[in-house]
């Protein structure tokens, strides 16, 4: 079964192959319409195999969207010099936590549950620039107001 589930992401991911460069083109009502995507459920069944809280699989998913654009395979070099890389968009400073290659989604998410359990979602810095939209969204998905 999470081999079907991962596969099926997989495929998935391959038709949400566009980049975003600088600042997320995205507000809280198109976020909260990805939410409602075959992509979400399948990312937060992924997720959720995982052991990852169900908590964080909604903000992950935001992460990966305004982070990777659910691109396995993106990588950013930052201005300290740190390297991003994969889906969750992992940060070169985790590498000794992490298994390699990061661009393997298992590997991904595997090393972002350990960044996570290690410093929450604040390790990520798109989040805590653009968390306010993730947030929005998700709270108009609970209070089924964006449908």
């Amino acid at each position: 079964m999470k081999n079907i589930i991962f596969i099926s992401f997989l495929f998935l991911l391959s038709f949400h192959n566009i980049k975003i460069f600088g600042a997320p083109r995205l507000n809280s009502r198109k976020m909260a319409r990805l939410y409602k995507t075959e992509l979400y459920q399948t990312f937060y069944k992924y997720l959720d195999s995982k052991g990852i809280h169900s908590y964080y699989i909604p903000r992950l998913f935001c992460i990966a969207k305004l982070e990777s654009n659910f691109d396995p395979y993106a990588f950013n070099i930052n201005k300290n010099g740190t390297i991003d890389v994969g889906l969750l968009q992992i940060n070169s400073i985790w590498y000794k936590h992490c298994k390699f290659p990061l661009y393997k989604i298992e590997n991904n998410v595997s090393c972002a549950k350990t960044v996570l359990e290690k410093q929450g979602l604040k390790a990520w810095v798109t989040y805590n620039e653009f968390g306010h939209i993730c947030e929005k969204s998700i709270s108009l998905i609970k209070d089924n107001i964006y449908q």
